[in-house]
């Protein structure tokens, strides 16, 4: 072989070296710029029966409510919590109170007024 096809062949070889390192340069460069996977969105069903989970949620929620206020985390704890919770006051059964009840203790409640004139007029006063 000639000195020529000796740097020849050198040169190729390290072409192709150059090539795989430039090749595996640009595979780590790239998988290290892709975004991050969503994390694993939870139900509302998964709030639901774990309320731990469900109360650092809405808590997470709150504290960042710009950024995480409209994720689907976020929308799922807090249906739960509403759920879960008292919910809204339109869903709440009525009090029970009926006109009755509300005569009843009417009448058992004494009104201020006769009974502080009744309680001054029968204290005994003291003279000095």
């Amino acid at each position: 072989m000639t000195t020529k096809q000796r740097l020849t062949q050198r040169v190729r070889q390290s072409a192709k070296h150059a090539l795989w390192g430039f090749g595996i340069a640009v595979t780590v460069i790239t998988a290290a710029c892709t975004p991050s996977p969503d994390p694993a969105h939870q139900t509302v069903e998964y709030y639901r029966a774990n309320p731990e989970a469900r109360e650092s949620r809405v808590a997470e929620c709150a504290n960042d409510p710009g950024t995480m206020g409209k994720t689907p985390d976020c929308i799922n704890a807090k249906q739960a919590a509403q759920i879960e919770g008292i919910g809204n006051l339109r869903d709440l059964p009525p009090m029970g109170l009926s006109k009755d009840a509300e005569e009843r203790s009417r009448r058992t409640e004494p009104s201020n007024d006769s009974t502080e004139s009744g309680t001054k007029d029968s204290l005994p006063h003291k003279a000095n």
